[in-house]
């Protein structure tokens, strides 16, 4: 049984390694996240089933409704709805493209977010719609030819084959396929479809667990209603879901679908059963059964179940058939490797492990690709009901629903639809978009692929088709529009960016092949180093066996003689006891080598630790000076202003005083000058009247005298004044 086991394990990696260069599958699924009445899917040439929620939908699905029947589709940043009567071709989608293939219906879209280097495009049989902004948008059209465009917000162009007409924010456009031109008139009054359209968004608005996951994780807007967040030290932000049995356990309660070209997809039947299946981990904590998202600011990658293959006691991944069910399996945990069982790149497997878990070594990554892994031990193994089977999986599984056989759709060609007895307006051949566009608008947050530039190897070969990777490996157009009796057939001339792109992606290629060989050298001299060590460690190892054969030898050979010689057994048991007390003292020498080397180790640590405490001692002390420093700089800084303005009023005092001293003195010299001229003066009058010849009069008398004398001095007073 292990040597089948092993030689089957072998043989799928050898198949890994000599397909590494396959195509890698998309990053990006739809989600049939809503279904109202009776609707069927159609993968390529497989018989159309009943669309059930939670099925995945990829490029080349059918999706077709019925009468009063309604239907979405998540893509995580956009939500595709559908009216009654509908036919929705996938013609592409993955990462920065989205293209649909409306066939006769009414479609609407509700696109949350729209980098510039993202495209989204939906043709019509007479017109290609393309999405330039994020908005509301819906486009009918019907068996005659007649495309109408209505733009609720945003900005849309029409390519009709002339010149593209922009429809934008409340205004619609309608285009019958004519040579008439076409005309933008107003919006017109929401129907029956649009207002159920406005009610599905209301449920995409408001969402907790966009703080948790990204919008691009397919499937969140269902998180919220159906369980709780918590933060735990393990793992961070874990999500539990509610109104499930206590014995329930992931992965138990749904089917096996095979979805090209994962192969075989997990389809849970809990209505919130997609996100936590194709993305993140799930752990068992606290008795219960919680889901780990991935990092919120890498971009997701889808991944069919997140599982790993349990058999006959060993969990790996192998690859599977069409008609090779998985038997035994159980969820995987936390930093735990994703092997897909489908053929993928060393890239894709980086980028799918390292978007929906955190993994801290990236070689443990490539060791579980190359099979390099050893005595894996899963954290879930041992989990209440964590293994499930296929017998338990039949008795609580639905089987799927067998749907109608859909009718033939319409031929395309190059975008203008064929019909009997239909005039369409037949215009030239346009490009469509039918590569995914790898430059990624990086501004937004961090993208999860691996290496220098960022881009990922185009799939497509030489003449502008890729390989799709279904049951029975048949090749189909990217964009969707299969060769089918009656359609034209018009050939698709290289583009010069596709060559140009084809010609990066085969240096790219070379560039990883040259890596790979250089890894493989090292891994070579490596293996080599080892097996020389080995080899140096199995001499030493034979040498000391036939050292201690020798010595064993030896001492039986001496015991021999001593029983010969006729020695007493007592000796002898004495030497045994003597060669165990000296096997014991050496144990013991051992023990206390290992005690001391513990202690020593015990006493490294805590010096050590004693050393970070000094230093962050020597840090919190460096920091308070430098806080006293800043005060006492501050201090000196208000006792310098403190100064500056007691300097300032002493200057204004002195100038003050100086400036009543000079007054004063000014005074001092006015009153000086007045009395030397009152002197002058009086010296002047008494000169004259000495000169005067004196005459007595009769009224002189004493009394008069004073009377002249109080005159003259009142007059000086007011000379003074």
């Amino acid at each position: 049984m292990k040597t089948q086991l092993c030689a089957l394990i072998l043989g799928a990696l050898v198949t890994q390694a000599a397909l590494a260069d396959d195509p890698d599958p998309p990053a990006l699924v739809g989600r049939i996240s809503f279904v109202q009445g009776h609707a069927g899917l159609q993968a390529g040439d497989t018989p159309a089933e009943q669309v059930q929620v939670n099925r995945p939908v990829t490029i080349g699905d059918r999706v077709r409704t019925d009468s009063q029947s309604l239907l979405e589709i998540s893509l995580g940043t956009a939500a595709v709805r559908m009216d009654q009567n509908t036919d929705v071709t996938v013609a592409n989608l993955d990462e920065g493209i989205t293209q649909l293939q409306l066939d006769g219906g009414a479609l609407s879209l509700h696109v949350f977010e729209l980098d510039r280097n993202e495209n989204v495009e939906i043709d019509t049989p007479t017109a290609t719609v393309r999405l330039r902004e994020a908005g509301d948008y819906r486009i009918d059209t019907n068996d005659d030819g007649m495309t109408r465009v209505a733009v609720r917000h945003g900005d849309a162009e029409i390519d009709g084959g002339g010149r593209p007409i922009h429809v934008r924010d409340q205004q619609q456009l309608v285009f019958e396929g004519s040579d008439e031109p076409a005309q933008v008139i107003a919006l017109t009054t929401p129907d029956d479809f649009d207002q159920w359209s406005m009610a599905r968004d209301r449920h995409f608005e408001n969402q907790r667990s966009t703080q948790y996951v990204s919008r691009e994780v397919v499937g969140y807007e269902d998180l919220d209603a159906n369980g709780n967040w918590d933060e735990i030290p393990e793992y961070g932000a874990v999500w539990y879901p509610s109104n499930v049995p206590a014995d329930w356990a992931p992965y138990r309660d749904g089917r096996w679908v095979w979805v090209s070209p994962w192969g075989w997809s997990w389809v849970d039947d809990e209505p919130w059963g997609f996100a936590p299946f194709h993305y993140g981990r799930w752990a068992y904590v606290g008795r219960r059964w919680c889901w780990v998202p991935g990092p919120r600011h890498v971009r997701p990658v889808y991944a069919p179940a997140l599982v790993a293959w349990n058999g006959g006691g060993v969990g790996v991944s192998v690859g599977f058939s069409i008609s090779n069910r998985p038997s035994r399996w159980f969820p995987l945990g936390p930093r735990e490797v994703y092997v897909p069982a489908h053929r993928a790149s060393t890239r894709y497997l980086h980028n799918v492990n390292i978007s929906n878990t955190v993994i801290v070594n990236n070689e443990v990554i490539t060791n579980a690709y190359r099979g390099r892994a050893r005595d894996v031990r899963y954290i879930n193994r041992d989990a209440p009901n964590a293994i499930t089977t296929r017998e338990t999986l039949a008795r609580v599984s639905r089987p799927p629903v067998q749907f109608r056989p859909l009718p033939p759709r319409p031929a395309f060609s190059r975008g203008v639809a064929e019909r009997e007895g239909v005039p369409v307006a037949v215009r030239p051949p346009r490009p469509v978009v039918a590569l995914r566009n790898d430059r990624r608008d990086d501004s937004r947050r961090f993208d999860s692929r691996g290496g220098d530039s960022g881009r990922r190897f185009d799939s497509r070969t030489d003449d502008g088709r890729r390989f799709d990777g279904r049951a029975g490996g048949q090749d189909r157009d990217r964009r969707g529009f299969e060769e089918r009796p009656g359609a034209q057939a018009v050939p698709m001339q290289p583009r010069p960016q596709f060559q140009q792109r084809a010609q990066i992606n085969e240096r790219l290629q070379e560039q990883e092949r040259r890596q790979q060989l250089q890894i493989r050298e090292q891994e070579g001299q490596r293996a080599q180093v080892q097996r020389e060590a080995a080899q140096r460690d199995a001499a030493q190892r034979d040498a000391a066996q036939r050292d201690a054969v020798e010595r064993a030898q030896l001492q039986r050979q001496e015991l021999l003689e001593r029983q010969q010689q006729g020695q007493r057994q007592p000796q002898l048991r004495q030497e045994l006891g003597a060669r165990q007390r000296a096997e014991f003292q050496a144990q013991q020498a051992a023990r206390e080598s290992e005690a001391r080397e513990q202690q020593a180790r015990e006493q490294q640590r805590q010096f050590q630790s004693q050393r970070e405490q000094q230093a962050q001692f020597q840090a919190q002390r460096e920091q308070q000076m430098r806080q006293q420093q800043a005060q006492f700089q501050a201090q000196r800084e208000q006792q310098a202003q403190f100064q500056a303005q007691r300097e300032q009023q002493m200057r204004q005092q002195q100038q003050a005083q100086f400036q009543a001293q000079r007054e004063q003195q000014m005074r001092q010299q006015q009153q000086a000058q007045f009395q030397v001229q009152r002197e002058q003066q009086m010296r002047q009058q008494q000169a004259q009247q000495a000169q005067r010849p004196q005459r007595p009069s009769r009224e002189e008398t004493p009394r008069g005298a004073e009377r002249r004398g109080s005159g003259r001095e009142s007059a000086e007073r007011q000379q003074l004044r």
